[in-house]
């Protein structure tokens, strides 16, 4: 028997998927159990087959979340095998990211070489936000996996001239749709075009390949979006995030065209026809919601504060909600939504993170790339938003080397000849990578995780084109140079980054700077070949060194769950308003009181329900604990037109529903005449039956920790889009009215712990919210 021998470039590769893995997995659980709101749909999920088959947030089937439902369906099973865990619920993210590193090795390795597929796998290993993402229960990480699997395809079908290769094309992007729906297409243009100048077929044969693998593509797309928009309504949960209870709606509005425009509207109020609301848009300005970088608000003090703890509008200074020294929405200081340095009476302390400074949230003081952040501090529109250093630092640290490669590598391209191997490589992966680009440069709404599906496009082009530009220095040409300036180009890019954050630049920039310098003393001093083998080795170190660094900080701070980000500072509020949580080292408790006051009074039967709460959010830790129906009114963030006031009586009259959680007075989108009003009514009844106020008097809204201070004016109705009094609004704040007229308020010192704790994701469960009971009318 032959002795088993492994190669160089498998040990590498070994080594690399060991690191890939390591800053994936190691401690997972520590993450806790990711976004809540997924989290809590995968335990309603398990319970049974109605839940799984449609993505039921709740365990009743009331609405479901809003993503299709593959990677949560895998989830699922994963549960169902090691039990409702955290890391159970992450796994297969972790896992899918391995895999991804070691299909992207392959991919490239067929095409370019060997150590161009190794210095791609590295790359994509360290790619920050993409360990961030596959550290949670996101479906990013997944949709990834998939979309190399196409590529993988594609390949196949080129080199076999095989149609079940390219029908394989449309199975994987049919399956990445369900994943997350549109962002699986934007590779569409690089295996349409591919095909079409590559392969090697005539053109009936093409047109009629690609004809077929459209078929199926579509077919399998819309399978499930359609068999759940033919059941019946009262068959089946509400499609949350949606104005007509549609999947297929869900899919080309809040999930497709309105991330491109920006227009994430609420829809019109069916009692009253008002006009959509949208999302806020966190632009500089005077009296904006953010102010350009550097930039100093209005100073806060402590009677505007108090001011704004009574519903009142005070907002001072030209930029941010409360003023407070960094102008920006969250920025360190004192400000009502600063870094924890708010002047609530319920103790600021816990209010920590939730807008501080931090990678994936809003911006930190001198973070910023000049001008406005942006939405979710995804910078701003433009030619060059991925080189702002709201995104630069997530997934641009060698996007120019990959860009500059283009050019050495398709520099012999001729028309009027066939394109080599290597040519249709590269165009396969420019042609993924462009759209992309082009998309998150003029997208009005998006997350920074989202730019996880740039990562392997980057990642092989770099590898292909540093492998080039070493064969052409080795000649005598012009192009020998090409090396040395992209090289350079690139540190100089990667040194922009690293010079915001004082406490890591020197050690990095030593790191960077040595590894060059070792690098260039061998390729040019080295006399054989092995010394200039050795000299490429350092080169390519010193370019990872800084996003090498980057990568690690998921495991160093923990991860945002809702809005995943990687570096220094990752650990405070990530993303915008997303699902407005913490990073998940925060400690994981429920508020047992609240749990064990609406556990005692419920009576549990078919169709009942242990407490309604406004939004999604409220409910997931609260479904997490308990593993009990609990009805998200407005869906994920309140606005959803998922009941009506009728068959809110209904249920109620029914015995079927009895308890309302409501955020008075504030949480998101407490604005307007109609929050005002729930506000003042909640304040009256409470006082009226224990002699105090629990509306809106600086305490925290009762799940997510929001300090109650948007009651109305300028900053409620920046955030109307999250509803009326505490997350409803358009249609929705019909159902706070008939709570806040029918149902009388539960004395807090029944319910409410002392002191406010939070859950897995950081949601704050007590202090602050009124929970109502319905008596009868």
């Amino acid at each position: 028997m032959a002795r088993f021998k492994m190669k160089w470039n498998q040990v590498v590769l070994g080594l690399i998927l060991l690191v890939s893995a390591f800053l994936n997995v190691y401690a997972l659980n520590r993450e806790g159990y990711g976004n809540d709101y997924y989290a809590a749909a995968i335990k309603s999920m398990v319970m049974n087959w109605h839940n799984f088959f449609f993505n039921s947030f709740d365990p009743n089937g009331f609405i479901t979340i809003d993503k299709p439902p593959v990677d949560f369906w895998i989830q699922a099973l994963f549960v169902k095998v090691f039990g409702f865990h955290g890391w159970a619920m992450l796994l297969p993210q972790a896992i899918a990211g391995v895999c991804s590193v070691a299909l992207l090795y392959h991919l490239v390795r067929r095409i370019f070489g060997v150590v161009a597929a190794i210095i791609a796998a590295a790359v994509l290993a360290l790619t920050p936000i993409a360990v961030a993402v596959q550290r949670t229960n996101e479906v990013d990480g997944l949709l990834v996996f998939v979309m190399l699997l196409a590529a993988w395809s594609l390949l196949k079908a080129m080199e076999t001239r095989k149609l079940r290769w390219l029908i394989w094309v449309g199975v994987f992007e049919g399956v990445g749709f369900n994943i997350k729906m549109l962002e699986a297409y934007l590779i569409l243009p690089a295996i349409y075009l591919v095909y079409i100048v590559g392969a090697k077929v005539n053109w009936k044969k093409k047109i009629g390949h690609l004809a077929a693998m459209t078929a199926v593509l579509v077919v399998l797309s819309f399978s499930w979006a359609a068999a759940v928009d033919l059941t019946p309504a009262s068959e089946r949960p509400y499609v949350g995030s949606t104005e007509n209870n549609s999947e297929i709606s869900l899919a080309f509005g809040y999930n497709g065209l309105h991330r491109l425009t920006g227009n994430m509207s609420i829809g019109p109020s069916a009692q009253t026809g008002s006009k959509k609301t949208q999302m806020p848009n966190f632009q500089s300005g005077a009296g904006g919601n953010s102010a350009p970088q550097g930039a100093t608000g209005g100073t806060q003090t402590q009677s505007s504060t108090a001011s704004k703890a009574k519903g009142t509008a005070n907002s001072q200074g030209s930029g941010g909600f409360t003023g407070g020294p960094s102008g920006n929405f969250g920025g360190k200081g004192q400000g009502s939504l600063g870094q924890g340095q708010g002047q609530s009476s319920s103790g600021a302390s816990q209010w920590q993170g939730r807008f501080g400074q931090g990678k994936g949230g809003f911006p930190a003081n001198g973070q910023s790339s000049g001008g406005s952040s942006g939405m979710f501090d995804t910078g701003t529109p433009g030619v060059l938003r991925l080189f702002q250093s709201s995104l630069s630092d997530q997934i641009s640290w060698l996007l120019p080397i990959a860009l500059l490669a283009v050019i050495p590598l398709l520099r012999r391209v001729r028309w009027r000849r066939p394109w080599t191997r290597r040519e249709l490589g590269t165009l396969f992966w420019i042609a993924w990578l462009l759209p992309m680009v082009v998309f998150f440069s003029i997208a009005g709404f998006f997350h920074q995780y989202y730019l996880i599906t740039l990562a392997p496009a980057i990642a092989a082009l770099t590898g292909a084109g540093l492998v080039k530009m070493w064969k052409d220095l080795r000649g005598k040409g012009i192009w020998r140079y090409a090396l040395l300036v992209v090289m350079l180009v690139d540190l100089g890019f990667e040194w922009g980054i690293v010079k915001n954050y004082p406490t890591v630049r020197t050690g990095l920039l030593i790191g960077s700077i040595g590894a060059a310098a070792l690098a260039a003393l061998f390729i040019w001093r080295g006399q054989r070949k092995h010394f200039k083998r050795i000299g490429v080795i350092f080169g390519v170190l010193s370019l990872l060194v800084a996003p090498g660094y980057w990568a690690l900080t998921p495991i160093l701070d923990g991860v945002n769950a809702s809005m995943p980000a990687a570096g220094p500072q990752s650990s405070s509020f990530g993303g915008g308003m997303g699902n407005m949580t913490m990073s998940n080292q925060t400690t994981g408790t429920s508020d047992s009181a609240l749990i064990a006051y609406l556990e005692k009074h419920y009576k549990a039967s078919q169709g009942s329900y242990l407490v309604a709460t406004q939004n999604a959010d409220t409910a997931a830790p609260i479904i997490i604990a308990t593993g009990l129906p609990v009805m998200a009114m407005g869906g994920f963030n309140g606005s959803d037109p998922a009941i009506t006031v009728k068959k809110l009586e209904q249920l109620t009259k029914s015995g079927k529903l009895k308890y309302f959680l409501l955020q008075t007075g504030g949480g998101f989108g407490g604005g307007g005449q109609a929050g005002q009003n729930t506000a003042t009514d909640a304040s009256a009844r409470t006082s009226a039956a224990q002699g105090n106020s629990s509306s809106a008097n600086g305490k925290k809204s009762a799940v997510t920790g929001m300090p109650t201070m948007l009651g109305d004016g300028n900053a409620g109705e920046a955030f109307s889009a999250f509803g009326g009094a505490g997350g409803m609004g358009g249609s929705q704040s019909a159902i706070t009215k008939w709570i806040t007229a029918h149902c009388k308020v539960v004395s807090s010192s029944a319910w409410e712990s002392t002191t406010a704790t939070t859950s897995s994701s950081g949601h704050n469960m007590g202090g602050g919210g009124t929970l109502y009971e319905y008596v009868g009318s």
